[in-house]
């Protein structure tokens, strides 16, 4: 993945490792820069890795870029005339970092300005840690649940699923289950929607409440020895969570 951006007499080039990531994997790459001056030029230009709202980016609005998460910083120096310079940067994220949602992204932004809004930009893609898409499948394969939508939150990635058309959720809304990691752990939360019926003399009202679950796993509950997904441990403990619903056994 690569960006070019100009803020004259200087060209920059981002080179970037890769075209997608996962939550906990690196994003590194080289930061070019041209003078295509006559007068050498201070160095000092910058990478940073920001979270930024999709609408104000694409609108190009002031505080589009909310929040820097870490930034890298080329060594100080001049830059000859018609002479270029690279600087090379890594940046670590988090298992619980930021994903690429239908609002929201993490971009790099660079170039020798300290005003984001100035700085040339080049979106990153998050995608959901492994484990994560793993777990989703036991909903998605075994009990038919659709996956609607991801988004990340201050609870971590959240995801919205719809239940299959069967009498076992006619009074399931939808369920909103949340992914978060401490350290190695795995905690997944679940919101379930829920239809209620009540009756009384004069109608019958259907009410929306909700039911609340949580699960844990350690490592080695959800990857084995070999490092393989527990697709056992996983599609049992959907079952658990399904349960939770139903009220019943599923089989």
């Amino acid at each position: 993945m690569k960006g070019t951006f100009f803020q004259k007499p200087l060209e920059f080039s981002l080179r970037v490792e890769g075209e997608s990531w996962r939550q906990g994997e690196a994003i590194a790459g080289t930061l070019f820069a041209k003078n295509h001056g006559a007068q050498a030029l201070p160095g000092g230009f910058q990478v940073k890795l920001a979270r930024g709202t999709l609408k104000k980016v694409h609108q190009k609005v002031s505080g589009a870029f909310y929040e820097i998460l870490a930034t890298s910083s080329a060594p100080a120096g001049e830059i000859a005339p018609q002479a270029e310079l690279g600087h090379s940067w890594r940046f670590q994220t988090d298992r619980n970092c930021p994903i690429t949602d239908n609002t929201e992204s993490l971009f790099l932004l660079y170039g020798s300005e300290s005003e984001t809004e100035k700085m040339g930009h080049l979106q990153v893609t998050i995608k959901p840690e492994p484990v994560i898409e793993e777990f989703l499948k036991a909903f998605q394969i075994e009990f038919r649940f659709v996956v609607k939508s991801f988004k990340s939150s201050k609870r971590g990635v959240d995801v919205k699923l719809m239940p299959p058309d069967s009498q076992h959720f006619t009074m399931l809304d939808y369920a909103q289950l949340s992914f978060r990691f401490d350290g190695d752990v795995l905690h997944v939360g679940y919101v379930f929607n829920l239809k209620e019926v009540q009756a009384s003399s004069a109608a019958v009202d259907v009410k929306k409440k909700k039911k609340e679950f949580e699960q844990t796993f350690a490592p080695g509950e959800y990857r084995l020895s070999s490092g393989r997904f527990n697709h056992e441990r996983l599609e049992a403990a959907a079952a658990e969570a399904i349960k939770q619903v139903e009220g019943k056994t599923l089989f």
